[in-house]
């Protein structure tokens, strides 16, 4: 996993637990929206959802509290944003419909929004979940500590991180 196409910033891992599921999108802990967009899928399972007609969504909101938006990105262009701000541990996920994912890439542009203050505001992609949303989370996180952000993916169980599978702080990337 890499950020920017920055071979400085990746984490190559194994684990062998999830081998196929569905895919989300989700946010961790955040005070400002975070938003998401050009969200892209192999051309094998062959989604490419840029958010320009809202009518048309991929994603179907988890009933967590969240308030997932269309919003216009200053470009003409719209991103899908998750808008609930809390200072507690809460995860806000959007399931993809009917898309899933053994082997394959993901893409997707997304920003935390300002001011992240909390040091577990946090966007992720889930990827190889279950019902259960059991699967793998590629997560960037901003550290307030450190004023350091941070890639990371994680072994994601029963809708939360669970276990650290690998780590690798950033540097050069605006997110």
């Amino acid at each position: 996993i890499y950020l920017d196409g920055n071979t400085a910033n990746y984490i190559n891992a194994v684990d062998s637990a999830f081998t196929a599921g569905g895919i989300a999108i989700g946010t961790y802990s955040n005070l400002a929206p975070v938003y998401f967009d050009d969200f892209r899928l192999s051309e094998e399972i062959a989604v490419n959802e840029s958010f320009i007609e809202p009518s048309k969504i991929h994603f179907t909101p988890r009933n967590d509290g969240a308030n997932w938006k269309f919003i216009k990105d200053g470009t003409g262009n719209y991103a899908y944003a998750q808008r609930v701000y809390d200072d507690g541990q809460k995860y806000h996920l959007a399931l993809m419909d009917n898309k899933r994912l053994a082997d394959g890439a993901i893409t997707t542009r997304f920003k935390l929004g300002s001011p992240q203050l909390t040091s577990n505001a946090s966007a992720f992609v889930l990827f190889r979940t279950d019902a259960n949303n059991d699967g793998y989370a590629a997560r960037v996180q901003y550290n307030s500590g450190s004023s350091e952000f941070y890639l990371s993916i994680w072994k994601f169980l029963n809708g939360k991180f669970d276990s650290l599978i690998g780590k690798v702080y950033l540097t050069g990337v605006d997110v």
